[in-house]
Order: structure tokens, then sequence, then C-alpha cells
């Protein structure tokens, strides 16, 4: 405790460092979704040519980031013509992995 009195700037000192340096690993690691996903808009464009529909055609438009053990996908939704799409979008490459309408 002696040790803290007096030495509490340097702690508080090297506290703000770590916190810092912390938040430094963490801006990165969210920096990188943009490198490893393909853009949200890109997904949506993959359903609607899938689809057949054209964009200014679609309504109601969801676009959602999806993942799970290791693997992400976008869950894409939209109507058009009185239907709704569903389509799972892979995050990665744009590829269609599913899709159904109700």
């Amino acid at each position: 405790m002696n040790f803290l009195k007096k030495n509490y700037k340097l702690v508080f000192a090297t506290l703000i460092i770590l916190i810092l340096m912390e938040l430094a690993v963490v801006y990165h690691m969210l920096n990188r979704f943009h490198e490893l996903y393909i853009p949200a808009a890109d997904a949506l464009s993959a359903a609607l040519k899938d689809a057949g529909v054209e964009e200014e055609e679609a309504a109601n438009t969801s676009v959602k980031l999806g993942h799970k053990s290791g693997d992400a996908w976008y869950n894409v939704r939209f109507e058009a013509d009185g239907t709704v799409y569903v389509y799972r979008v892979n995050a990665e490459d744009g590829a269609v992995l599913s899709s159904e309408t109700e």
C-alpha cells in the first residue's frame, strides 16, 4: 500500500497506457471486419440478382450479418411483387447459400 501512495502517478499512468493499448487492439479488430467481409450492399445485390429482381423493385430490404463457429453470412430479406424473399449470402465471397420465398 505504501508503494501505491508514493507512486500513484506512475501507477495511474501505467493503467492509462494499458487501457489505450487495449482500445487500439479492439479498434484494429473492428476495422478488420471491412477487410474480411463483402459490403452489405453487395450481399443485397447478390440476392436480388439471384431472385431476378431489380433494385428499384425491392421494398422493405433488410441485410444483417450473422456468424457462428467461424462462418459468416448475411441474412437478406426483401419484398417484391407481393412476395417476400429470404436469402443467406456468404459474407466472404457473396455466394448465395440459401433462398426461400414466403
